[in-house]
Parts: C-alpha cells; sequence; structure tokens
C-alpha cells in the first residue's frame, strides 16, 4: 500500500490576529498527487467511534484514510472503475464509511468497514442506463439506513429543448438493495447545467427518520421532506425563498461555480433540536461581492427566518464554497467556505466560522496556512467534517503545475481560541 507524500506547513505562533482570524495557528497538511477532474471535489468524513480515523474522497482514483487525525494519509485500496466520477461520501454511527460514484449509467455503493483502508461495492441503484447522474448527496441515519439523491440527465451537458433533468432519491438498509428512485422536484429542468437546471439536492435525516431535501432552481430555494423514512413526499415543494441572481454566476478564476444549497438537520440535544438549517451562495450584492448567507426553520420548513450574512468582512470580496455541518454531542454549528477579504486579486484563503446560538451568530477564523490561487479544476471545493469536538476541513487548491488536497483538523477549544 502506497503512502504519498505529506507536506507539514510551518505553525507560525508569534503572529499577532486581529478581526478574529487565526492565520498560521493550524497545521495544514497537503496530500498529493491527485490529478484533472480528481481535484474539483473534496468529500471528508470522521469516524465517530474513533476520531483520528478520517477518509478523504475526490474521485474514485483519489481515496485516502487517516489513523492519526489528518497528520499522514494513504491511498485506500478501491475496486472502483476509473470513469466514475460524482462521488458523495458518508459515515454511520458504527464507522462504516459509504462511497458513491457515477458511471456507465450506474450509481455505485462502495463500503468501508475497517476505516477507509479497503472498500467493497455492496450494491447500486437502478437507474436508466441511457441517462447521466451527477451531483449525489448520501446520509445515513442512525439505525445505518443508507439515503441518496441525484439529478439525472437525459444527456450531460446538452442544449437540446427537448433535454431534461430532474432530482432522484433511492434509499437503501444496508447499500445492497436500493429502493426504486422516485422524483423528488415537482419541476424538470433543462440539461444546461445552469439556473433552469436543479442543482445538487443536499440531504438529511433527523434522529426519528424524517428525510429532507434541499435545492435551487430558476432564483429560488426549494425543500421537500419525508416523515416516514422516504416513502412519501410532499405532493408540493416547499419555496422556501429567493436564491437572488441563481446558483449559477462567476468567481475570478474559477470557470464555472454554482452557489448550491447545503441542508442540516439539528440532531443534537440543544434548545434547537429538530431546526433545519440551510446555507448558500449569492451574488446579490453584485458580481465583485459573493456572500454566504445562513437561514432557520423551527417547524420542518414551513417557514424561515430572515437570511444572516456569514461572512463578516466589509463589502466588496468574493466568499464562497461553503460546507455546513453540526457537532451533535455539544449542539455548536460549522461552516467553513474560501474567502478573499485579505486579497485584492484572487488569492484565497480558508475560514471556518460557528455558532453556539442555533445560528443567530457567527465567527469566524482563518485556517489556512497559505493562501492559493484556484483554477478552473482546483480551488472551488471544499468539504467539512465535524464530531465530539473535532473539526476536519479540506479543499483543493494547485501547488505549482500540480492540484491537491489541503487538510486541518483542529479541537473546538482551539478554534475558539483563535477568535478575538
Amino acid at each position: 500500500m502506497q503512502v504519498y507524500k505529506i507536506k507539514y506547513l510551518l505553525i507560525i505562533s508569534s503572529m499577532t490576529f486581529v478581526c478574529g482570524t487565526g492565520f498560521g495557528q493550524f497545521k495544514n497538511v497537503t496530500v498529493q498527487p491527485v490529478s484533472g477532474d480528481e481535484a474539483l471535489v473534496a468529500s471528508i468524513s470522521i469516524n465517530p467511534r474513533d476520531l483520528k480515523n478520517m477518509v478523504l474522497v475526490g474521485s474514485s482514483q483519489s481515496i485516502f484514510y487517516s489513523n492519526d487525525s489528518g497528520i499522514s494519509w494513504t491511498k485506500a485500496a478501491a475496486p472502483i472503475p476509473k470513469e466514475a466520477l460524482n462521488p458523495a461520501l458518508a459515515v454511520g454511527n458504527k464507522g462504516d464509511f459509504f462511497s458513491f460514484f457515477s458511471s456507465s449509467g450506474k450509481i455505485h455503493c462502495f463500503a468501508s468497514h475497517d476505516g477507509g483502508r479497503t472498500w467493497v461495492e455492496e450494491g447500486s441503484v437502478s437507474v436508466d442506463p441511457n441517462k447521466v447522474n451527477r451531483k449525489l448527496e448520501a446520509g445515513v441515519d442512525e439505525k445505518g439506513n443508507l439515503y441518496l439523491t441525484a439529478v439525472q440527465f437525459d444527456a450531460y451537458p446538452s442544449q437540446d429543448k427537448a433535454c431534461t433533468s430532474r432530482v432522484l432519491f433511492s434509499r437503501s438498509s444496508s447499500g445492497k438493495k436500493w429502493s426504486l428512485p422516485v422524483q423528488l422536484a415537482q419541476s424538470q429542468g433543462n440539461c444546461e447545467d445552469g439556473d433552469d437546471t436543479p442543482s445538487a439536492s443536499a440531504l438529511q435525516i433527523s434522529h426519528d427518520g424524517k428525510v429532507f431535501s434541499s435545492w435551487s432552481f430558476q432564483g429560488r430555494l426549494y425543500l421537500d421532506r419525508s416523515f416516514d423514512g422516504g416513502s412519501m413526499w410532499l405532493s408540493n415543494d416547499i419555496s422556501v425563498g429567493s436564491h437572488p441572481g441563481g446558483k449559477d454566476f462567476k468567481i475570478p478564476g474559477v470557470d464555472h461555480y454554482e452557489g448550491m444549497p447545503r441542508l442540516l438537520v439539528d440532531r443534537s440535544k440543544s434548545q434547537y433540536y429538530g431546526s433545519l438549517y440551510i446555507a448558500w451562495e449569492d451574488q446579490r450584492n453584485g458580481s465583485d461581492d459573493t456572500d454566504i448567507w445562513f437561514i432557520r426553520s423551527s417547524n420542518f420548513g414551513d417557514n424561515w427566518t430572515v437570511p444572516l450574512r456569514i461572512n463578516d468582512d466589509e463589502p466588496g470580496s468574493q466568499q464562497y464554497a461553503s460546507a455546513l455541518s453540526m457537532d451533535y454531542s455539544t449542539g455548536i454549528l460549522y461552516m467553513a467556505y474560501l474567502d478573499r477579504r485579505d486579497h485584492d486579486g484572487n488569492e484565497t484563503d480558508t475560514y471556518v466560522a460557528f455558532s453556539m446560538d442555533g445560528g443567530s451568530s457567527f465567527k469566524s477564523v482563518k485556517v489556512n496556512d497559505a493562501s492559493f490561487l484556484p483554477t478552473s479544476n482546483a480551488g472551488r471545493a471544499l468539504s467539512l467534517a465535524v464530531s465530539k469536538g473535532v473539526i476536519s476541513v479540506a479543499w483543493t487548491r494547485m501547488e505549482g503545475s500540480a492540484p491537491v488536497f489541503s487538510t486541518v483538523t483542529m479541537k473546538h477549544d482551539d478554534l475558539a481560541k483563535a477568535v478575538k
């Protein structure tokens, strides 16, 4: 088994921190090499039974695991087809990791029962082999049941007016046999992968088995829900609110970007138990001022709070690629995102924000050791995992001419100390 080169960056402990930033406080680890489209996606998960055990997935050929809290990463043995794309990653309460890939008209479910070291194909979702499935999202409930959403295209991409796309949902008790996919979004989209195409359908499962999915379509945010584990869904999608300017916009240095909604259901024992949270990016304040917004619902999505701007900088910079997670043991909300507030050009940093009051307010901390310049195939993907006081973030960037993954793992106490 091949251990990949890990680069440690210096920790500068003598810096003075202002404006709530912690630049240089947290050790970043570079995982390399990765190549091509593999760098477009980064997904990370923490084993809830062993907080030192983590899995990082970029594509079928880029699956890594760590047994030392992300200090070192090893490439996993995974018999996944090279053409498999659009990975999704989930972890169950027993520490089993599940990865999903689409290829050749199938959606494959792979499982690792040894901390990400080896993977086996559990089964696949029955989908039309003549269609293309992208934008996968996966979840595991507390009983170990698996849930999956995907955006299915008649063809991808296509400007044919007869070509349509739709949001699909399927579930499985083990990953071996999957239910026949059902369509969630009432309205079908086109196949151009823009505002008239449904975005990736965020997926969350509550403590008692309620299932929620959210997406952006034609300048609005939508929610669907099932109170019986995914058998019955609403006959009318809930229109959560506007998505000003739509999900499809440009970030300088990034060719194509989608400000897709991120969804979270509160499974903590806090006073906010059962609440729904949605975060997204938009350019309501102009193409040079992308911001991240957050809303909360305490009645399963029927009503929502007024949007709260997460990034706490002065207007006029870009914040994007947000990820949303929660520590269910404490009820603390976390959000990670890419940020350019400290730069006049396209140099980009990574921030983590956290909220201890159910999302009424957030504090932000810079967690990267070195700024980077994004490209068309790196610097537009970010993932966040949180478990029992441990926070881990993964993002893609360029190192010279090569795309790499960067990761940083920290404890909440150290993150909170970095805030002034």
